[in-house]
């Protein structure tokens, strides 16, 4: 017991059965696949794995690189729930398979682990987490929706109780906007972990992960604050630049104070004289008659009438000629599509790889595509941004909701089409306040996405 490790097995026998047994399943899921017309070369070709890669992954010698990669599985199990209808349970046992046998097959000591296998455990892991995040984040925008919903209610509302509570939501918001930023932070932060991996993998669709423990605004309304020790490396870093910021900017209070107090010390006599004189002038200038109350009955009537209501903001004019189109491209790899339904036209490409300084959107973007390998959708703070499905009737009140609803904050196109499909709507409400239908007009995937949309004022 003494020369044993934790999470370690003395030998590959259990390593060796549960990949015999991942290898025999792929087989049968293959053929499952080839009787519904997909064969392992057009499986191979339709999503870019390479020739000979799926008939490697269950060969008797499948070990190291030939050892079935994450873009592979859930190639697989995307096909088998559309063409053979394989229930989701049976794709998430699948998946626990391929876990369990990646962590037999690295938790071996003789032989030793592939550097492949551990490479595509920790892809794996942070995949998952990524997972795990995404949907904490939707919860808790749909919750900063629904008490944004219930403070709009509320808000004409003169009554003292219904203005307290307006002031709880308000208060309530806030938290959730924070643990929101939070979340969307650190799934950002995990992201650019496994993009540094650069093997192209995608994500695992798995609810199961690893706990990630409570976030800034969970501890902030918990009472708990972190030390020092335990906060990560990045935020360790910016400590001593906070203390610099504070620094320098009491010395600025301090110097100022100063000048101020010269100032008025060489001063203080003409502005004493001037004083002086002003009083003089009052004292020697007649006092003005007192005013006499006006008898008028017909201004009296004009000041008791009531002030009228502002007039309602008046919608958005929609574009001359809409629907106008906007076609996005797949994104080179250092470049950004910066969208901004604001104005015309809608989109701008921007070079990332010769800028001095980090990226950052230029005001007024509602949104950004980007990415070559892992595209993406992002929507910025002050924008909304979300998909009306194909069939649902297109309203005003619809694409508003979608907007709100969200979805698209920070969306990697590697975890799954969320809706774009000929015939969906993109609905945007802008940061200055234009409602958006962009109407798929054309999708392409061909292995990278590109999409064509004819763009409507609707408000």
């Amino acid at each position: 017991m003494a020369d044993q490790e934790f999470g370690v097995v003395d030998n590959a026998d259990d390593a060796d059965r549960k990949h015999t047994e991942l290898k025999n399943q792929i087989r049968r899921f293959l053929g499952e696949l080839k009787s519904q017309g997909l064969s392992q070369n057009k499986f191979e070709q339709k999503y870019g794995l390479g020739t000979g890669k799926a008939s490697n992954a269950h060969r008797p010698g499948a070990y190291g690189p030939h050892f079935p990669n994450l873009k592979l599985i859930n190639a697989l199990c995307a096909e088998l729930k559309e063409r053979c209808d394989v229930q989701d349970s049976a794709l998430d046992a699948f998946r626990s398979m391929y876990r369990d046998t990646l962590e037999a097959i690295c938790a071996r000591r003789d032989p030793a682990p592939h550097n492949t296998h551990v490479l595509m455990l920790t892809v794996l892991n942070l995949s998952e987490r990524i997972l795990v995040i995404t949907r904490d984040a939707g919860e808790a925008h749909a919750e900063i929706v629904r008490l944004t919903e219930e403070r709009e209610t509320l808000r004409d509302s003169r009554d003292d109780e219904r203005r307290r509570r307006i002031e709880e939501l308000s208060q309530q918001r806030s938290t959730w906007l924070t643990e929101k930023q939070a979340l969307l932070s650190q799934r950002d932060r995990v992201s650019d972990e496994l993009a540094k991996l650069d093997i192209g993998q995608e994500v695992v669709l798995k609810e199961s992960a690893p706990d990630l423990g409570a976030s800034h605004a969970q501890q902030q309304r918990d009472g708990a604050t972190p030390e020092p020790s335990q906060l990560p490396a990045a935020a360790k870093a910016s400590v001593p630049l906070i203390y610099k910021g504070a620094a320098a900017a009491l010395c600025l209070v301090v110097v100022g104070f100063a000048v101020y107090g010269v100032a008025q010390a060489l001063g203080g006599d003409n502005s004493r004289t001037g004083d002086s004189a002003k009083d003089a002038d009052k004292a020697t200038s007649p006092a003005a008659p007192p005013s006499q109350p006006s008898t008028d009955p017909a201004s009296e009537r004009s000041s008791a009438t009531p002030t009228p209501k502002p007039e309602p903001k008046p919608k958005n004019s929609p574009y001359p000629n809409e629907p106008l189109p906007l076609v996005l491209t797949v994104p080179p790899c250092n470049d950004v599509a910066e969208i901004d339904f604001d104005r015309i036209p809608f989109s701008k490409w921007i070079g990332t790889s010769d800028l001095i300084d980090e990226y950052s959107p230029a005001d007024g973007t509602d949104m950004t595509w980007s990415g070559c390998t892992s595209q993406s959708w992002k929507t910025m703070p002050d924008s909304h941004a979300g998909i009306v499905r194909k069939g649902t009737k297109l309203t005003e009140a619809s694409c508003k909701a979608a907007a709100y609803g969200g979805g698209l904050e920070f969306y990697r196109m590697w975890d799954g089409n969320p809706g774009f499909e000929k015939g969906a709507s993109l609905c945007v409400l802008t940061n200055e306040g234009r409602l958006i239908a962009a109407e798929v007009s054309d999708v392409s995937n061909n292995g990278n996405y590109s999409f064509k949309f004819d763009i409507s004022t609707l408000a």
